[in-house]
């Protein structure tokens, strides 16, 4: 894995001769840097390993797709229960990522086509998505980390069951998590299905593109719940989904 944020002093040519030198075959690059006046070379990176026998994936993390993004578009930058905006400053920041609001369907559109994008403007081999779930902290013990909030999320989770998931967090309403273990469960599910809903929408857009470049390869890069089974409470995340997603996609 290479973020070109880590080695903004050592040239290319030189990483790849220290790539050659210890045998790597493949390179996942952080597809992520894209700025207001700055956009990594990665044409000329991808050359120089082609080059070299080395294969370059395209590394894409959403909910995130880059600062620029994030910055260009505050209204589908995801929020928590008291509509802050997560990474707005260090007390806010759940990870690295600045995450925005997949659950919007316009946003996720937009963001699909710079992943695309991407991926058309350059020869890459494959891309690795890596990691797609909702941002948070240790779950609902972190309530100020914990999404998705956002209207888009909120206005389909009413739809489904009935109440508002910012009330979650309000110790004076019915629906606290902390006094009703029915409400968590009901979270809980409706991130799960989403995070898997985004993905099969994802593996759907990218894998139309794949078709039209032979020998593209995709791959999900996912969290183990099986190993770590508070992540499906942290992120939403849950392994049995993914397996079935393996499968509808061979």
């Amino acid at each position: 894995y290479f973020d070109p944020g880590f080695r903004p002093n050592i040239s290319e040519e030189e990483l790849v001769k220290r790539w050659v030198t210890q045998g790597i075959r493949v390179i996942h690059v952080a597809g992520w840097h894209q700025y207001p006046k700055y956009t990594y070379d990665y044409a000329h990176l991808i050359k120089l390993a082609h080059a070299n026998g080395i294969l370059v994936y395209a590394w894409i993390e959403p909910p995130q797709v880059s600062q620029k993004f994030w910055a260009d578009h505050p209204e589908w930058r995801e929020t928590n229960y008291l509509k802050q905006y997560i990474h707005k400053d260090e007390s806010l920041t759940a990870s690295w990522r600045y995450p925005v609001a997949l659950t919007d369907p316009q946003c996720f559109k937009a963001a699909v086509n710079v992943y695309l994008d991407l991926l058309k403007k350059n020869d890459f081999d494959g891309v690795n998505i890596a990691e797609l779930s909702f941002e948070a902290g240790r779950g609902f013990s972190d309530p100020k980390l914990f999404t998705p909030m956002h209207p888009s999320a909120c206005k389909e989770f009413h739809s489904k069951y009935g109440y508002d998931l910012k009330d979650i967090f309000k110790s004076g309403s019915a629906y606290y998590w902390k006094r009703n273990p029915k409400v968590k469960a009901q979270v809980t599910g409706f991130r799960v299905e989403k995070v898997y809903e985004l993905h099969d929408s994802l593996l759907a857009e990218i894998g139309r593109f794949a078709k039209t470049r032979e020998g593209f390869k995709v791959i999900v890069t996912f969290y183990d719940t099986f190993l770590s089974p508070e992540m499906t409470e942290y992120h939403g995340v849950s392994s049995e989904k993914m397996i079935e997603l393996q499968k509808k996609y061979n």
